[in-house]
């Protein structure tokens, strides 16, 4: 799991580099945030809501086994475990803010915005125990987390298109809200070991961003952590006597929100025969 933090994160900084030396701002804007003029019409602030499946990567070793006294016929035995991922669901509702025209917070190009939320993951996966005897036992795993996050984008522009590579880096903080672990049945290990309640987590997320119209944007992509900071340098979810790699897939929608548009005085605008018109007017009124 380290040399894959290098290897994203090294690929968030290369990526960076490499959109500031190809980006052109006037294309940039074309195709993804539209024309100038187009821009002024709308806040750099939008709604972002997320939602999509989520995955659980088993320990890649699929057999383990090990000695062990079977509590059932008081003698030593081997067991294999077989841990198996399963498709789960995640929703996220929150903000983004576009850099596109303001240099506030440009950092000279390096993030062209940034977005966070709150949500609920639910992580689901099983492990399967077969002992040497043909005693077989079974523990399942579905967790719903209330998450937090706050990520930092950069976009690379593919040319002539409304399309753009979306790489990001950020945090999240995971909270165990629901934990159904079913009971597990002829349990036959004493290694069980479950992470703890709360998860911190260095995150990298790759999409796909695609304009639909002006200020609307969708974003197809997935995001897995890099490096976990509660349990320093363990990013899976240990559960049982197996780890479960967390995988989130997302389709985010973005909507920019308007700006507000300041009301004028007509009293202030027009002739002065027209001021004198509204004037009356307003005497007589």
């Amino acid at each position: 799991m380290k040399k894959l933090s290098l290897i994203l994160s090294s690929i968030f900084i290369i990526s960076s580099i490499f959109a500031q030396k190809t980006f052109d701002p006037r294309k940039g804007k074309k195709y993804f945030g539209g024309s100038n003029n187009e821009v002024k019409k709308l806040s750099n602030i939008g709604l972002q809501i997320s939602l999509g499946p989520t995955f659980t990567l088993a320990s890649l070793n699929k057999m383990e086994k090990s000695a062990s006294k079977d509590v059932n016929l008081g003698h030593l035995g081997t067991y294999d475990i077989k841990p198996s991922g399963k498709i789960g669901a995640n929703i996220e509702i929150g903000l983004a803010h576009y850099n596109m025209h303001s240099k506030k917070f440009s950092f000279g190009r390096i993030i062209d915005y940034f977005d966070y939320g709150v949500g609920f993951k639910y992580f689901r996966g099983t492990e399967k125990i077969d002992f040497s005897n043909g005693v077989n036992g079974e523990g399942k795993l579905a967790n719903g987390y209330l998450n937090g996050r706050f990520s930092v984008h950069k976009l690379i522009y593919i040319k002539n298109s409304p399309l753009n590579i979306d790489n990001g880096l950020g945090i999240n903080g995971d909270y165990l809200l629901l934990k159904k672990s079913e009971a597990y049945t002829n349990n036959i290990t004493s290694t069980q070991k479950y992470s703890n309640p709360f998860i911190l987590n260095l995150h990298y997320s790759l999409g796909i961003g695609i304009r639909l119209k002006r200020g609307s944007y969708l974003i197809p992509g997935v995001y897995v952590p890099i490096l976990a900071f509660q349990e320093f340098g363990k990013e899976s979810i240990q559960w049982f006597s197996s780890r479960y790699y967390p995988i989130t897939c997302q389709v985010k929608l973005i909507k920019l929100l308007g700006k507000k548009s300041k009301k004028t005085d007509c009293s202030t605008n027009g002739s002065e025969e027209d001021k004198k018109k509204n004037k009356e007017f307003m005497q007589n009124k």
